[in-house]
């Protein structure tokens, strides 16, 4: 039975029930339930599939809204026919039903039909893609830091994607190295990722020279994935190094740019003094002398941060503050690094 048979049988119903021929209607109803069964299961797949299409893409916007159209009328079709089968059920069961009411909801499910059938026969005239299957692709494995400090711990970020519309499931990741790196746990459990997706995952690892990290990634039903990249681990004297480089380029930046007035050779000033505050850092870490280059380190970027607090806070100082800022922040992070890293 098409849809189009449903209208009509409806149709018969009515004309049934207007006569008050209970056995006719008896015996329509008996046919539609059973033709009403036997679509459920096809229906619901149909629903299934255009909701998938509709969330996920791949149709234009014509034809999204037909889909949408469609979803929408297999939903209110369903709850029109529950109501029609159960008070078309106390009818031919000889309970007291009111007629002119049956009529009714037989006219309204007639239209919720007849509607459904239009928008079914453009909705099946769209080329629906398939979905895609799940699968699971490794984005990203690499430190947050832009090195490792050497000897402590630092973050690792691992970002796995599922690029088809179903969910990956039972999704982990399987971590190893060549001995330089230790985590605190080798096996990451990542559960389901969702179709489209992303999720991103941090763990801690030590490192005790320059590693490499491998990552595999499995999954119930997804497929696998592996990736590998070699990790950059630095100790306090070159961690130190690099802050103070950071600190002489801004100064001959800021030297480039003229000589300063006012606030901007108080600028100089401080990084100045943040600078001799470094040089002491590397004299103590060549001594060997770890807590005291901490110490001096810990004073440089006491200095720094008093100086970005100075630059946002105080307008026009002579000098390019954006940059300054830009500058002076990524040597803070510097010295965070010197001063977690071993010798």
């Amino acid at each position: 039975m098409t849809n189009q048979t449903i209208v009509d049988k409806l149709g018969e119903i009515r004309d049934a029930v207007a006569q008050d021929s209970i056995r006719d209607a008896t015996t329509l109803f008996l046919e539609l339930k059973e033709e009403y069964i036997d679509t459920r299961i096809g229906e619901a797949a149909r629903h299934k599939q255009y909701l998938l299409v509709h969330n996920v893409g791949g149709v234009s916007g014509e034809e999204r809204t037909a889909l949408t159209k469609y979803v929408s009328g297999l939903t209110r079709v369903q709850m029109q026919r529950s109501e029609l089968l159960t008070t078309g059920a106390q009818y031919v069961s000889g309970l007291e039903v009111n007629t002119d009411s049956l009529i009714e909801i037989v006219d309204k499910t007639q239209n919720v039909e007849r509607s459904l059938l239009e928008s079914r026969q453009t909705a099946e005239s769209i080329s629906v893609p398939e979905p895609l299957p799940a699968s699971v692709s490794l984005l990203n494995l690499d430190t947050s830091d832009d090195q490792l400090p050497k000897g402590a711990p630092g973050d690792l970020t691992i970002v796995v994607a599922n690029p088809g519309d179903k969910s990956a499931k039972g999704v982990q990741v399987e971590l190893s190295s060549d001995g330089k790196l230790n985590f605190e746990s080798n096996t990451l459990m990542i559960g389901s990722i969702s179709g489209q997706k992303t999720v991103s995952t941090t763990i801690t690892g030590t490192a005790s020279g320059l590693a490499t990290l491998e990552a595999e990634i499995t999954s119930e039903d997804a497929g696998s994935d592996f990736g590998s990249t070699s990790l950059q681990v630095i100790n306090k004297r070159s961690a130190a190094e690099n802050a103070k480089t950071k600190i002489d380029n801004i100064l001959d930046n800021i030297e480039s740019a003229g000589p300063g007035k006012g606030g901007g050779r108080t600028v100089e000033s401080k990084l100045s003094n943040a600078d001799a505050k470094i040089s002491d850092a590397l004299r103590f870490i060549d001594q060997n002398r770890s807590k005291q280059a901490n110490n001096v380190l810990n004073a440089a970027s006491r200095m720094l941060g008093a100086l970005l607090n100075q630059l946002s806070g105080q307008g026009k100082s002579g000098v390019n503050e954006f940059f300054v800022e830009q500058q002076v922040e990524a040597t803070i992070e510097t010295i965070s690094i010197a001063k977690r890293a071993e010798m």
